[in-house]
């Protein structure tokens, strides 16, 4: 059986999983994402040549941030840091070790993760919000991904929400979560905590303002896209409250969409960008 070595490229963790060719399996990890893009860049090939060693593995198959390029591997993303920008990932592990490797934006992966093995069988016409660091998003409609002229398209956590003096302001992913409320009780926290402790005034009150955000988003998305559902993936979306919340207040600020499109979290939760890359890669290897 070969195996595969299939990585998510996340602003916070670099998350890795060796699969097989029936999507089993054997061996997971993570570390915190350098900051530096040399050490990004290093990080990211020492990963790839101990897995290599270790497992002997076929291809590697990358879901990363950005706005991902998936002819020439670039990164073309104005709005994240140069780490993942300043070096064409694919092609230096290709330098080094001339595997079969392919790199597509992670919400476009989890949504293809959800097509093949989640909820996403359910369903034509859908969307994807990955809450993670920022909150990124995929279009899958008549079964296919749309990626967009400039491959762009689902980035509705891009999207302005409102505006404060002089200043437009976007929506953010739990890491603006976990900086209101680490903020408003001067405490260092993390998003478990959060939702641990909604029965304090100052933390509940700081996660209905920034549910809000995420909620015109997905309002937004769903107004222009039209969708039979919005699927959720990201850490956040393990929490139950959170995905109810979502819902409710999606609802909320516009009450006709209720009973005619779904929310809820994708099956495959963290997971399901490291299976859509890795089904990528099968598509680029039988051709």
């Amino acid at each position: 059986m070969n195996k595969y070595l299939a990585i998510d490229l996340g602003g916070t963790y670099i998350k890795y999983t060796i699969y097989d060719d029936t999507y089993r399996a054997y061996t997971s990890g993570s570390f915190p994402t350098p900051t530096i893009p040399e050490s990004f860049l290093s990080s990211v090939l020492e990963l790839v040549g101990q897995m290599k060693q270790e497992h002997r593995i076929n291809g590697v198959a990358i879901s990363s941030a950005g706005f991902i390029n998936t002819r020439s591997g670039c990164n073309k993303d104005f709005s994240i840091s140069e780490n993942f920008t300043s070096y064409n990932i694919p092609s230096e592990i290709k330098k080094k070790y001339t595997l079969p490797v392919v790199i597509e934006n992670d919400s476009n992966c989890a949504a293809i993760g959800e097509q093949i093995a989640g909820l996403g069988r359910q369903y034509q016409d859908y969307c994807l919000l990955t809450i993670g660091t920022d909150i990124g998003g995929a279009i899958i409609l008549n079964g296919a991904l749309r990626r967009g002229s400039h491959y762009r398209a689902g980035e509705a956590g891009l999207s302005l929400i409102s505006r404060q003096g002089y200043c437009w302001k976007k929506a953010g992913g739990t890491s603006l979560l976990v900086q209101k409320v680490s903020q408003e009780i001067h405490q260092q926290i993390d998003g478990r905590y959060v939702f641990e402790h909604l029965d304090d005034d100052r933390i509940l009150r700081a996660y209905q303002e920034w549910l809000e955000g995420v909620a015109v988003v997905a309002v937004n998305l769903i107004l222009i896209i039209d969708p039979q559902a919005v699927l959720i993936g990201g850490g956040i979306s393990e929490q139950g409250q959170f995905i109810n919340d979502l819902r409710g207040q999606v609802f909320a600020l516009c009450p006709p969409l209720e009973g005619e499109v779904e929310i809820k979290a994708c099956q495959n939760k963290n997971d399901a960008g490291r299976i859509g890359a890795l089904r990528l890669l099968f598509e680029a290897l039988e051709t």
